[in-house]
């Protein structure tokens, strides 16, 4: 008897656009591990270093077989985008699914305790409570099981995978995003924390945090969990001006060459956003300086900093305006698909 399809076969949907329970029993098993052999103990560098290997591996062969069933059921329904993106590179990787999750966990158990060591020695940090330790766990699955699932992804939907009880043909529409980096990808990263430091180190001049000595040293002042609210206002004026504005105008400019459907109804929730990319950041405004305000604080509260110097909040700020950035790139697509207030269109609830 045939087994049941998972949802993303009866919906057509590609698995890393519907993962909700990938993500639920990544987080249960690593949290459970943690709970079970760690209960309530302080968490020093040998303890931080074997438990993120621990996870790179566990995250690994959870992700990558269930992937693998997901693609193989999606391939036998016919369900597969007809176009996928081709890379001999990935192609070299196992087939299997076990070897390919055992490949992962090795290349993730080396890589999540290195990048944990190197952010305890940037930070200063000599130990993790079990709270703050749990918590950054929880973090780190889900950022793992996301990276990993967009790997194997790629390389099950590669045609060398495909056997005779596939479907003739794929009718699947979705695109296939390729989480192999660019040269390009690593320069804009760098080319974002030059702006955001060359940024904040202006505004620190006209707020006076930062400052000259008669000997021409510039002396930037530490970031206070006291003044949190003050940082996030100036950080959010910063993205307001400098980095939304052309953010929306690069994507508005889809709209403008046709590059995107227009909606044939009017959504109110988004519609009222203004077409100005100054504007709409000016917008926005008010709305992150209170996000940032209460997500900069919560942070330094759960890690325990009173203090961090200049680098070490910028690290924080750039973390988070990436994920910020993931989050505005739909909402500005969402306004670019509005229809224009003088056609006569619909208008609908979200």
């Amino acid at each position: 008897m045939k087994k049941p399809a998972f949802s993303p076969v009866k919906q057509g949907q590609l698995p890393y656009l519907r993962r909700w329970w990938l993500f639920a029993i990544t987080v249960v098993v690593n949290a459970g591990v943690i709970c079970i052999f760690s209960w309530q103990r302080p968490f020093g560098m040998p303890d931080v270093i074997t438990d993120t290997t621990i996870c790179g591996i566990t995250t690994s062969f959870i992700t990558v077989p269930i992937i693998a069933e997901w693609i193989v059921r999606m391939r036998q329904a016919g369900t597969l985008p007809g176009e996928v993106p081709i890379s001999t590179a990935i192609q070299r990787l196992p087939r299997q699914r076990w070897l390919l999750a055992a490949l992962s966990a090795v290349v993730f158990g080396i890589a999540t305790p290195l990048v944990f060591w190197l952010l305890m020695k940037v930070y200063q940090i000599d130990v993790f409570t079990f709270v703050q330790m749990l918590g950054l766990k929880i973090i780190y699955s889900l950022l793992l099981c996301q990276l990993i699932s967009r790997f194997a992804v790629l390389r099950f939907i590669q045609p060398d995978c495909a056997t005779p009880a596939d479907a003739p043909i794929q009718r699947g529409s979705e695109k296939v995003a390729n989480p192999m980096p660019r040269i390009s990808y690593f320069s804009d990263r760098l080319n974002d924390i030059k702006a955001q430091a060359g940024f904040g180190l202006l505004m620190g001049l006209v707020f006076g945090s930062v400052s000259f000595t008669p000997d021409r040293l510039m002396v930037v002042a530490p970031t206070l969990r006291s003044g949190i609210a003050i940082t996030g206002c100036i950080t959010a004026l910063l993205v307001s001006l400098f980095f939304l504005p052309p953010l929306h105008k690069q994507l508005w400019g889809l709209r403008m060459r046709g590059e995107i459907p227009i909606s044939p109804v009017r959504n109110p929730w988004v519609a009222w956003l203004p077409e100005n990319s100054v504007v709409f950041g000016l917008v926005l405004l008010l709305p992150m300086a209170v996000e940032m305000s209460v997500v900069f604080w919560v942070v330094l509260r759960f890690m325990g900093f009173d203090v961090l110097n200049y680098f070490q909040f910028l690290l924080i700020i750039v973390l988070h305006n990436t994920l910020l950035f993931k989050a505005l790139v739909p909402l500005i697509i969402a306004r670019a698909t509005q229809p224009a207030r003088t056609e006569r269109t619909a208008v609908v609830p979200a």
